[in-house]
């Protein structure tokens, strides 16, 4: 799915460090309000190990590569990060539907 797809989240491969820094620079944490506050999630496609995160307030638009298999609404296939496009709000980005 290339493209700008406004309101669609998913968990991406390990970033590198480049990336990684640059993601982390234009990131806020969440407040108290955030819906993933509590929440347990998988660190790797079927294992029980937690993942350890810090919910961030979502207000940065990002690139993808993903394929579109779908397993009970996860990803089957691992999504890459491109890159950040830190100069876009989300408002900017057009919404994506199914079949365009």
């Amino acid at each position: 799915m290339r493209g700008g797809v406004r309101g669609w989240f998913a968990r991406s491969t390990p970033l590198s460090r480049k990336a990684a820094a640059e993601v982390g620079a234009v990131l806020h944490p969440a407040g108290p309000e955030h819906p993933w506050w509590g929440r347990e999630l998988s660190a790797e496609w079927g294992t029980k190990e937690a993942l350890v995160f810090q919910p961030v307030v979502p207000d940065l638009v990002a690139e993808l590569d993903a394929d579109t298999a779908l397993d009970l609404g996860r990803h089957r296939h691992p999504v890459y990060f491109l890159r950040a496009w830190p100069d876009l709000s989300p408002a900017a980005v057009p919404r994506w539907s199914p079949g365009g």
